[in-house]
């Protein structure tokens, strides 16, 4: 999938023969959830640590996004432009474990990781025109300087409820990076795209190696419709 990444990142290099730029302002509703990277497995003790059937549910967290973003079209191919941008990120991953609590000693009830980036984001988009909107579809690189790694667990002791939170920053790699994949449609000054990106990297503190996914809508407002653009 990184390889299929190539020519989107050579387009961005030959956007510097393009028409003049249009730029906007992208915000993105998502939602957020990792998965096991591949080569990983997720072992549990099991009692006296977990007592009963040990159930782990992987829930999705709400995230968002918010860019500036320049676009331009390529001259020299035909219905292509290329869109960068840059500004913050959220996300994060939740795990609830079910089990047998008065009977084990890890009374562990959620564990929820929060992550905040400042992003960098090229998509290459193929652009057809349906009557007088544009139908599109892209992928491309992103890259994520992390600055907010936050875990917190709840936890049930003596049949209390209990919360901590952890900040695990200084242990991170704080440059991350993965693809984005992206397909929707433009009316005039205004798009909207359902969204898939990933982070390559795993997290300091997701040891049984998952990584971080984000997914959902954006909605883009063009400030200034390109002139050139057919009516």
């Amino acid at each position: 999938m990184r390889h299929a990444l190539i020519p989107a990142i050579l387009l961005v290099a030959g956007s510097a023969l393009a028409q003049p730029p249009e730029w906007g302002l992208v915000i993105s509703p998502a939602f957020s959830k990792a998965r096991l990277a591949r080569g990983f497995i997720v072992g549990y003790a099991g009692p006296p640590l977990w007592s009963g059937n040990l159930i782990v549910e992987e829930r999705t967290v709400p995230g968002f996004s918010l860019e500036i973003f320049r676009e331009k079209p390529i001259t020299r191919i035909k219905h292509v432009s290329v869109k960068t941008a840059l500004g913050f990120l959220t996300g994060g991953s939740y795990q609830h474990f079910d089990y047998d609590y008065a009977n084990s000693i890890n009374n562990i009830v959620s564990i929820e990781n929060r992550y905040g980036y400042l992003t960098f984001d090229c998509l290459a988009k193929y652009n057809i025109l349906i009557k007088n909107m544009t139908a599109f579809a892209g992928m491309g690189p992103h890259l994520g300087y992390l600055i907010y790694s936050q875990e917190t667990s709840k936890n049930l002791v003596n049949g209390e409820n209990t919360q901590r939170s952890f900040n695990f920053l200084s242990y991170e790699k704080r440059i991350n990076y993965g693809s984005h994949f992206a397909t929707g449609i433009r009316f005039k000054r205004i798009s909207a795209e359902v969204f898939y990106r990933s982070y390559y990297r795993l997290h300091y503190n997701l040891k049984d190696g998952r990584r971080v996914f984000n997914y959902g809508l954006a909605v883009a407002f063009y400030f200034q419709k390109n002139k050139t653009e057919s009516k």
